[in-house]
């Protein structure tokens, strides 16, 4: 994948359908796009609501339109599972959450596409904080959507995070093993590319760390309480409430890395940030982030719980 693919995402989605990708309109957008499921894994319909031992992998991205690298990741990983041996596990996919506001992101971007006009996206609205809430037709098609599952074991909510001091999930889960697990696998990729696991949640969201790199995933309410939205409710906290999955993560992947804004406040993360886009230039050394590296991090992220849960049915 590269970044100008974010301009043909659909084409490449439904391309998918040719090698065996299943792929349902469940809903509109405000402009009246289509909004897309996908399944790939286990094509017997029937097995996992019959089996306690085949798992049901739910993931989400673009609920937030600027956090791009979420929905090439997915499209990306439907195309290696359509080819994979997958037996005993289902992944369904929305790989794109805000059609809208994505294609108005995607206009704004020229060749080359470069990391500081990836920070300068300007559309976005926050279908996350908003999910449980009536606000959107997105947040009703596909909450809708994950009302037809028997079950959801493992669920994801794909987002990116902007330049950071390092890298960071949020999890939560049934399962501490299963985490431990996730971040195991995660930390085999870090390792050699020198990338730190976090041992603080640099947003000051969360504020407990599980293991390096991984953070309790803060509620509606605690995010409320720490500035003056009203948010209804997360995709997360939906599931979590009606599924009760093993594990459920949330990435926040960086479009690159600054060491020099560790133990720094959020506000200085924003002023570095916004700086960067603005002169495409900073004081402070960072490391960008290639897209190979981001895209691998999120399809370890997504696939090693199902990894995780099948080694346990053994």
């Amino acid at each position: 994948m590269k970044w100008n693919d974010l301009k043909q995402l659909e084409a490449l989605l439904l391309k998918t359908e040719k090698h065996g990708a299943i792929i349902k309109e469940i809903g509109r957008s405000g402009q009246q796009q289509p909004i897309y499921s996908v399944t790939v894994g286990d094509k017997n319909p029937n097995r996992a609501a019959r089996s306690g031992a085949d798992r049901i992998i739910v993931a989400i991205a673009g609920m937030h339109a600027s956090e791009v690298i979420g929905q090439l990741a997915l499209v990306d990983l439907i195309s290696k599972l359509n080819s994979a041996n997958t037996k005993r596990l289902q992944y369904h996919f929305v790989p794109v959450a805000d059609r809208d506001l994505l294609a108005e992101n995607v206009q704004q971007l020229s060749e080359p596409i470069t990391l500081p006009k990836l920070l300068s996206l300007k559309s976005v609205r926050d279908l996350e904080g908003y999910f449980i809430a009536n606000c959107y037709p997105e947040c009703e098609a596909i909450r809708q959507w994950l009302e037809t599952f028997p079950r959801i074991d493992t669920f994801f909510s794909l987002h990116a995070a902007p330049v950071a001091p390092g890298l960071f999930f949020y999890v939560a889960g049934k399962s501490n093993d299963c985490i431990a697990f996730v971040a195991d696998r995660i930390a085999t990729i870090c390792q050699p590319l020198k990338i730190p696991l976090l041992e603080f949640d640099p947003t000051g969201d969360s504020q407990k760390a599980l293991f390096p790199g991984f953070f309790t995933i803060p509620t509606a309410v605690e995010l409320n309480s720490r500035d003056d939205r009203d948010r209804s409710g997360t995709s997360i906290e939906f599931v979590a409430k009606k599924f009760q999955p093993t594990f459920i993560g949330v990435s926040e992947i960086p479009l690159g890395i600054c060491r020099g804004l560790h133990n720094a406040p959020i506000e200085k993360i924003e002023s570095f940030n916004k700086q960067l886009a603005q002169n495409a230039k900073i004081n402070l050394p960072y490391q960008e982030l290639d897209l190979s590296t981001q895209i691998e991090l999120i399809q370890e992220f997504v696939l090693a719980s199902g990894k995780y849960q099948l080694k346990q049915d053994r």
